[in-house]
């Protein structure tokens, strides 16, 4: 006879305050007419809204203390995704917690740098789909050649409003053969580099970006076995968060 096993999952008092107070916020700032009327917005999010979150912490749950962050991981960032799911509200907070997921195998410059950036408020996303809609940075298409960028990334969340883009890439050469993560900022981007894809979810945003020779600063690349475990710690915690939302969408629809 098969054995069940069952687990519980309980919240810290620290994790269930938030929770409390991320459900009371999203439902007084989401109400479905206020959802209806972002999905018309050029962004989709009421920017105002990004600020409060900002201002609460929420933005940098996952970062040290030592990089301007509180510190309390990625369990307490859960608790702001699945209310905010539940209310169907938009904002960059989940691509930019992979970005910063993402960062963490970064060095110590890169973390100090970006990190605490995005404690104060910048946003960050992960430019990680090939055309083919494959992310394995094994087999990136997009190419890191003589410092600069080539290639095609699909589906990169909120891309729009990013401040910073981590962007997967391989290394041809034969001497630092490999893959690769090159911290991007926005405004390194060619002109019209991005083209909004239509998506069925339009509470967030998705982009094409098209790299045609972008310069990447050696002390922004994250590469070898670090670039293996940022891209292992964005998917663990995107399953993580979106899975978080979804429960939320889900508790919300019942």
């Amino acid at each position: 006879m098969a054995q069940t096993l069952k687990a519980t999952l309980t919240f810290s008092d620290e994790q269930s305050m938030l929770l409390d107070t991320a459900a009371e916020f999203f439902q007084d700032k989401s109400p479905i007419a206020h959802v209806r009327e972002q999905l018309t917005t050029e962004h989709g999010f009421e920017a105002a809204h990004w600020d409060e979150m900002v201002a609460l912490g929420w933005s940098g749950l996952a970062i040290g203390e030592d990089y301007g962050g509180s510190g309390l991981g990625l369990g307490a960032a859960v608790t702001i995704a699945e209310p905010m799911g539940r209310h169907l509200a938009a904002s960059p907070f989940i691509s930019t917690q992979l970005f910063v997921a993402g960062l963490q195998a970064g060095s110590d410059d890169q973390q100090s740098k970006h990190l605490a950036a995005i404690a104060e408020g910048a946003i960050g996303t992960v430019a990680l789909f090939e055309e083919d809609g494959d992310w394995n940075l094994a087999k990136a298409q997009c190419e890191l050649a003589n410092g600069c960028l080539t290639g095609v990334k699909t589906f990169v969340t909120d891309a729009g409003v990013a401040d910073y883009l981590l962007v997967s890439a391989q290394t041809p050469s034969q001497e630092k053969r490999g893959p690769v993560l090159a911290i991007l900022e926005k405004a390194a981007l060619p002109t019209n580099a991005l083209v909004r894809e239509g998506v069925i979810d339009e509470t967030r945003r998705s982009f094409r970006i098209n790299l045609d020779q972008v310069a990447v600063d050696e002390q922004n690349l994250i590469r070898g076995d670090a670039a293996q475990r940022a891209l292992s710690a964005i998917r663990n915690a995107a399953l993580l968060l979106i899975a978080a939302e979804s429960s939320g969408g889900i508790a919300g629809v019942l």
